[in-house]
C-alpha cells in the first residue's frame, strides 16, 4: 500500500466497539439513577456517552464480538436521522434504568447524538445482558465498521448445505461471546422464547432471509428489507426497519463522498504513475443508490458488480488507491 492510500484510509477509521461503550455507560447510569431520578442527572449521563466514544476514534476492530452482563435491567432507546444533503446524519441514544420503589422506567432523560457511527439495533432494547459484534462494510474500499447490538435471544435456522453456511461459521467463531444466538438445522431445535430467523427456508419464523451472501431480502415484522453484502444482511436482522433504512442511506452518502475523494486522488496520481481510470470511479459514484428498497434493489446489485470491477482494477495498477 502506498503512503497516500495509507494516509487516506486512516482519515476514515471509525470506532467499532460502540456496543461496549453504550453498555459501560448503561452500568454507570443504573448506579446513578438509583441515587437520583432527575432529568438533569440523566441528561448528564447521556452526554457522557459522546465523551466515551471519543477515545475510540483512533482505533479499529473488525470482526469483534462481546457481551456485557449488568447488575440490573437497563433500557436503551435509539433513533436515527439521515441528515441534510451534505451531512452524514446521526444516531441518538437515551439510557434509562428502573428506579424507585415501583421499579418503573424513569420517564425523563437526555439524548446523546453520535455522528459517524453506524449501530444496528432495535429502537428499544431492554435487558441485563447485551451482546454486540462488528463487521466491516467494504465497497470495495473500507467505508465503515458496522456494529450490531441486541439483548434478545435468537435461533438461526440454517439447513445443512445451505447457501448461508457462512452464517453458521461466523456465528460459530463468536460462540463463546454470543451465547444468545443458537444455530440449528431445523426449527424443531429452537427453544421457546427465542426469535426464529430462518435462512433460505419457509415456516413459522419471526425473520425470513432469502437470497445469498451478496444480495437478498430480510422479511421482518411485515417489512421487506433488501440488502447487499452480508454486513447489511446482519443489519436488517438485528434492527428495526426505520433504523436499518436510515443507516443504509447514511452509509450510501459516505460511500459517495469517499468515492469523490478517490476520484481526486486518482487525478493527482494520473501524471505520476498508473492508477484506476478516473472514468471507472466516476461511473461507480454515479451508480451508488440512495438505499436498497424495492425500487433500488437492482441498483444495489449493479453497485456491487461495479465495486468488484474497481477492486480488480486497483489490484492490477501500479499505484493502488486503497
Amino acid at each position: 500500500m502506498n503512503k497516500k492510500a495509507l494516509e487516506f484510509s486512516f482519515s476514515w477509521i471509525f470506532a467499532t466497539i460502540i456496543g461496549a461503550a453504550i453498555i459501560s455507560l448503561a452500568v454507570y447510569a443504573a448506579i446513578q439513577i438509583a441515587k437520583t431520578n432527575t432529568g438533569a442527572e440523566e441528561t448528564k449521563l447521556s452526554k457522557e456517552l459522546t465523551v466515551l466514544f471519543e477515545p475510540l476514534e483512533t482505533k479499529t476492530a473488525s470482526g469483534l464480538a462481546s457481551a456485557v452482563k449488568l447488575t440490573q435491567e437497563v433500557r436503551i432507546k435509539s433513533s436515527c436521522e439521515i441528515g441534510g444533503e451534505n451531512e452524514f446524519g446521526k444516531q441518538k441514544f437515551q439510557l434509562m434504568a428502573k428506579a424507585g420503589i415501583t421499579k418503573k422506567w424513569s420517564g425523563q432523560g437526555g439524548n446523546a447524538s453520535i455522528n459517524h457511527k453506524y449501530i444496528f439495533l432495535n429502537k428499544t432494547a431492554d435487558g441485563k445482558k447485551f451482546y454486540f459484534f462488528t463487521k466491516p462494510f467494504n465497497m470495495p474500499f473500507k467505508v465503515a465498521n458496522l456494529v450490531y447490538l441486541t439483548s434478545d435471544k435468537y435461533c438461526f435456522v440454517i439447513p445443512a448445505g445451505s447457501q448461508f453456511e457462512f452464517v453458521r461459521k461466523e456465528m460459530g467463531d463468536f460462540q463463546s461471546e454470543l451465547d444468545n444466538i443458537k444455530v440449528v438445522t431445523s426449527q424443531a431445535e429452537c427453544e421457546n422464547g427465542m426469535i426464529k430467523a430462518c435462512f433460505g427456508v419457509s415456516g413459522s419464523c419471526n425473520i425470513a432471509v432469502t437470497g445469498d451472501r451478496d444480495k437478498g431480502i430480510v422479511k421482518k415484522n411485515g417489512k421487506d428489507m433488501n440488502y447487499v453484502t452480508e454486513s447489511f444482511m446482519y443489519g436488517a436482522i438485528f434492527s428495526d426497519y426505520d433504523t436499518y433504512t436510515c443507516n443504509v442511506e447514511r452509509l450510501m452518502k459516505r460511500l459517495r463522498a469517499e468515492t469523490t475523494m478517490y476520484v481526486r486522488e486518482a487525478q493527482l496520481l494520473s501524471g505520476r504513475c498508473g492508477s484506476i481510470p478516473i472514468s471507472s470511479l466516476i461511473n461507480f459514484g454515479n451508480n451508488i443508490p440512495k438505499n436498497f428498497e424495492s425500487g433500488n434493489a437492482a441498483a444495489g446489485a449493479l453497485m456491487v458488480s461495479l465495486a468488484a470491477s474497481l477492486e480488480d482494477q486497483n489490484q492490477a495498477v501500479e499505484c493502488g488507491l486503497w
